[in-house]
Parts: C-alpha cells; sequence; structure tokens
C-alpha cells in the first residue's frame, strides 16, 4: 500500500511540474503603472520600469548624458532628425529652459523578440530662461520604437503626436 502510494505521489508531482513549467505567460501584465504585453522577460520588465522613471529625472533634471543613455547610435526619427541633432537641440533647449515638468501616464510597453513599442500619454511643460521667450506646455501621445542592441534595450525612433 505505501509503495503504491509513494508511486502516485511521484507520479502527481511530475504532472504538476511539468504543468507549471510548461504553462503559457499571460498576454498582458500590469506592473506599477506599466502595462506589458508579448513575449517578455522579467528584466524587460524590470528595464522598462526603470527607463520611464530615469527618463522623467534626466528630462526634469535637464541630464542630456543621462537621457541619451537609452538611445541607439543608429537613431533616426520619421522626420530624419539623428541622435546628434537630437542631442544638439536638446542641449540648446535646456540652456534656454528650466522648471522642466515631464509627466507620463497610461503606458504600455509592446515586446516582440528583440523589438518593442512603447506608448504613453505625455505632459510637458517648461519655462524660459531668456526674456522673450514663451512658456512651453504639450499633451500627447509618445510612440517609442525600440531594438535590443548587445542585450540592452535602445531606443531608434520617438515619435510625438500632440
Amino acid at each position: 500500500m505505501k509503495k503504491g502510494f509513494y508511486i502516485v505521489t511521484i507520479i502527481l508531482n511530475i504532472l504538476i511540474i511539468n504543468v507549471s513549467c510548461t504553462k503559457k505567460k499571460p498576454e498582458q501584465v500590469v506592473k506599477g503603472n506599466i502595462t506589458f504585453k508579448g513575449n517578455y522577460q522579467q528584466n524587460d520588465m524590470e528595464y522598462f520600469m526603470r527607463f520611464f522613471k530615469e527618463m522623467q529625472n534626466a528630462v526634469e533634471n535637464r541630464d542630456a548624458e543621462r537621457a541619451f543613455s537609452f538611445y541607439s547610435k543608429n537613431f533616426m526619427n520619421d522626420m530624419g532628425i539623428s541622435l546628434k541633432k537630437l542631442k544638439s537641440n536638446t542641449e540648446k533647449f535646456y540652456k534656454d529652459y528650466d522648471k522642466i515638468v515631464y509627466k507620463m501616464s497610461n503606458i504600455s510597453v509592446n515586446l516582440k523578440d528583440d523589438k518593442a513599442l512603447s506608448i504613453d500619454d505625455f505632459e510637458f511643460s517648461a519655462e524660459p530662461v531668456k526674456k522673450g521667450y514663451e512658456p512651453i506646455h504639450y499633451k500627447g501621445t509618445e510612440r517609442i520604437y525600440w531594438q535590443k542592441e548587445n542585450d540592452t534595450w535602445k531606443i531608434v525612433n520617438w515619435i510625438y503626436e500632440r
């Protein structure tokens, strides 16, 4: 009797382990304020959660070096602006404006293999440093296109829809 009980217990344990190992990930997971969809891993979720916090902090603190550390050297937006030009424009902007507020909400990240698309609603405002400049206030949607480069996610395009 004991021998049969142990065999049944072992078989049940094997079945439970196989089912839990082959169980499909849910198609959508909400982690913090970000919805993840597609085929992703825990480290992908952690990376994107860190990105949204660090990017907000970098922009609000006018830390161009930190903000651009997320970009691919091959970055090119749909208007033909390269990474070099974007950096130059941003550094000039940071000299002319301060008191920057940058908020992102309704964030979703769709991952497939080595590509991802993150979409969020954003609000951006800044006060001019110099006379003659107007305060800035934008609201809209951001679409950020990502490519995995050497196991690190990098921004290859960023489109704002205001």
